[in-house]
């Protein structure tokens, strides 16, 4: 299943083979309004959507069946994760809240406590943690056996986008239209360090699979592969987009980097290999799709 890669097309979700020898591809048609998230199953059989309709959708990739229906947020989900071991699943909302479900859509429990809309949250690779990035300008720390709110991350000067832990779950990074980076304690919620290379706000971030690299994207046109041995800039890899960048994400086995880049009807997500090279060169993509069709 690595390599299958989820795109979007208003109300529909589609799901592509990234080989360009195979051209099939499964559409998921169920919401009645845009898809703005979504994630496959650890198990890679099952996959969700989250939409602006305010309902989640789970379904079965094999026959394209949605065999679950998420119903509860008042305003347009922004984020969904499954959590490690598949069982629940995550999802936050511009309602301020991160609820929990089970596989059949019975809402498990609510985190309440951001003031604002939340953009994205990340499990714990223990499954013991949950992490929320919110409009308010934090990110916070969920106990998954208590819904409880652990801890609240103060330092970044304007909104949250997204926030992800590190593989072996020591390390929180948060990103924010303040164009930083911040690493967490996730055991004591105290700040490492800011991370500073961008010019213009950072809307995803992700650790690749081994934990030596963090990637982040930014409307500055760029994606940026940190080393986290030093978090220097000039040990860093700079990929030049040439147009504002949305989304990141590693693949399982570490060696592909999809970015999606663009806005409105020109966004593409691109494929990238062999980035391990001196910073502010330009990696080449090795598949280009066109994100919305």
């Amino acid at each position: 299943m690595h390599d299958l890669v989820a795109t979007a097309k208003n109300g529909d979700a589609i799901i592509r083979h990234v080989k360009q020898e195979r051209k099939g591809r499964i559409v998921l048609q169920s919401h009645n309004a845009f898809v703005t998230c979504a994630g496959f199953h650890p198990d890679g059989l099952l996959f969700i959507t989250g939409s602006a309709d305010k309902t989640l959708k789970l379904w079965t990739i094999s026959d394209s069946k949605c065999i679950s229906t998420f119903r509860g947020h008042s305003e347009w989900v922004s984020g969904v994760e499954f959590s490690p071991d598949g069982s629940v699943v995550a999802s936050v909302s511009w309602d301020r809240t991160c609820r929990l479900w089970d596989l059949q859509g019975n809402c498990l429990g609510t985190l309440e406590g951001h003031s604002l809309a939340i953009y994205s949250v990340s499990w714990s690779p223990d499954g013991k943690l949950i992490a929320t990035a919110s409009g308010d300008g934090t990110a916070k720390l969920w106990s998954t056996d208590t819904y409880t709110e652990l801890r609240s991350l103060f330092g970044h000067k304007e909104d949250v986008y997204d926030a992800c832990f590190s593989p072996d779950g020591k390390v929180l990074a948060t990103c924010s239209n303040d164009t930083t980076i911040k690493l967490w304690n996730t055991l004591t919620g105290d700040l490492y360090g800011t991370v500073k290379g961008h010019t213009a706000k950072i809307t995803s971030i992700q650790f690749s699979p081994d934990g030596q690299i963090l990637a982040s994207a930014s409307f500055d046109d760029s994606v940026v592969l940190w080393n986290t041995a030093s978090f220097d800039k000039a040990e860093c890899t700079r990929i030049w987009t040439q147009t504002v960048n949305t989304y990141i994400a590693f693949s399982p086995d570490g060696e592909t980097l999809a970015t999606v880049s663009g806005a409105d009807d020109s966004e593409f997500v691109r494929f990238w290999r062999n980035f391990n090279t001196p910073c502010l060169t330009t990696a080449t993509p090795t598949v280009d799709l066109l994100s919305q069709g």
